[in-house]
């Protein structure tokens, strides 16, 4: 790439950080599109002309979300060429909700009136001929999946084409909403409500979702999940808290201030502000999560224990300073577990697979925190756990969230604390219907007799600041 090769420079330490990387090349190949937030919050589009050594002047950005994710393999399926010209028209970017900025500018005139005909819903252009007087268009978000249509601009025509998952009954399925607000201290916080059409309880309960875990992508709009555990009757919130992707590099940033504390404390937040613009019940307030995600869920239990009755978690690593540590042995380098739970497992579980680049750069960025001592582990701060907790491991795929989650369920065995431990099977790994739904009615029981039940105290109303 001539003249920009030394600017692209891509590792483990500035992955999260300041960078530029190439995206591709015009119809035109001296001109070079490119994708930077040096000197900047977010990821920009540019342009470079190779020939003359000087950028275009065209660029798109957003003072406010990566226009680009920050894996460069991702960011060209983020590129919309014109099939006809083979010119960048525009871009698609996700933030609050799926966006698209045109360079094009009849496209954007024409994204403005599809727009006008799908409020509330993100439209995009998929396809047009080369008349532009047809276009393939994706609508998604409420209520339901999506569906594609084909829009006839000359008649100015909508023609329904297509349903994304056409045995999911519009009827049947439980409304959902952005939402987005600032913190007191300023900070924003954007995610994703869906509501229960109908709960055995009034006021429903709330959901605190964090699945997707420390350092997440954008939440989608619909997501099959979040219908599942709002057909339990509950408000389920998933939020984009600070630390997260898409959002510049202030709010990854954000997390230095507490990688544990920060997402609770957003989730604290959407509580706050969700009591002022719906009703729940502040006395049946759970956490729900995978992954790193689980970890949190679990975390906020220790870490505001009067805030949220129960939790259920989905492989999770219980001890993230051994999760940052390159995976040495059956079970990394140092593992907090108990000898008795290594001495039952050590033989049958495979060696932990080596890290990638993009795991490597994701440690290297929260190790930079230098927070992520003893303390941070749920293991060590299991005895503040007093409430209801519902472990869900895979056997097989990583054994040290095996061997830490069978030794949380010992450690609250041994106090009496309610803890429901599930191994997931092989079927659920390949995603077969039959076993998810297993698996999601094994949680809804867990709901029922720790959050639902009338026999069980919940204690009283608490003010969440």
């Amino acid at each position: 790439v001539g003249p920009l090769a030394s600017a692209f420079r891509l590792s483990v330490d500035n992955y999260y950080g300041e960078r530029a990387f190439p995206l591709g090349f015009d119809a035109n190949p001296a001109i070079l599109y490119y994708a930077s937030n040096v000197g900047r919050d977010t990821f920009g589009i540019y342009a470079f002309d190779l020939v003359k050594r000087q950028p275009t002047g065209a660029g798109l950005e957003d003072p406010h979300v990566d226009l680009v994710p920050l894996d460069p393999r991702e960011a060209r399926s983020n590129l919309i060429f014109d099939s006809a010209t083979g010119h960048l028209a525009g871009v698609r970017a996700v933030g609050l909700t799926p966006f698209t900025r045109w360079l094009d500018p009849e496209l954007a005139r024409i994204q403005d009136e599809v727009d006008r005909k799908f409020p509330q819903r993100s439209v995009e252009l998929l396809q047009w001929n080369d008349a532009r007087t047809r276009f393939l268009l994706l609508v998604a978000g409420g209520i339901e999946p999506g569906r594609y249509y084909v829009f006839q601009r000359p008649e100015n025509l909508i023609v329904d084409v297509l349903r994304r998952a056409p045995w999911l009954r519009p009827a049947a399925l439980n409304a959902g909403m952005p939402f987005s607000f600032r913190t007191e201290g300023g900070a924003a916080i954007t995610g994703h409500l869906t509501l229960p059409r109908q709960s055995r309880l009034n006021p429903p309960p709330l959901l605190i979702d964090f699945s997707e875990g420390l350092m997440g992508s954008p939440i989608a709009d619909f997501h099959p999940d979040a219908q599942a555990l709002a057909e339990m009757g509950f408000i389920v919130a998933r939020i984009n808290h600070r630390g997260g992707d898409g959002f510049g590099r202030k709010h990854r940033a954000a997390l230095e201030a507490g990688a544990d504390r920060v997402p609770v404390e957003d989730a604290l937040a959407t509580i706050c502000w969700l009591s002022q613009h719906h009703r729940f019940d502040a006395r049946r307030i759970a956490t729900f999560g995978r992954g790193l995600g689980g970890y949190l869920a679990l975390r906020a239990l220790e870490l505001e224990p009067e805030a949220f009755r129960c939790a259920v978690a989905l492989e999770a690593p219980l001890n993230p300073a051994q999760w940052l540590e390159p995976p040495l042995g059956d079970f990394g380098p140092t593992v907090d577990v108990s000898p008795e739970t290594i001495n039952l497992r050590a033989r049958s579980i495979p060696r932990r697979p080596p890290i990638n680049f993009l795991q490597e750069a994701k440690r290297a960025f929260l190790a930079r925190t230098h927070q992520w001592g003893p303390e941070l582990s749920v293991l060590r701060g299991s005895d503040r756990i007093q409430q209801p907790v519902m472990l869900i491991v895979d056997p097989v795929r990583d054994p040290m969230i095996v061997a830490q989650n069978a030794d949380l369920r010992s450690r609250l065995r041994r106090r009496n604390q309610v803890v429901e431990y599930l191994e997931l099977g092989s079927a659920y790994r390949e995603n077969a219907p039959s076993e998810r739904g297993q698996v999601f009615q094994r949680i809804e029981e867990f709901f029922n007799l720790n959050l639902y039940n009338y026999q069980v105290k919940v204690g009283p109303t608490k003010e969440i600041k």
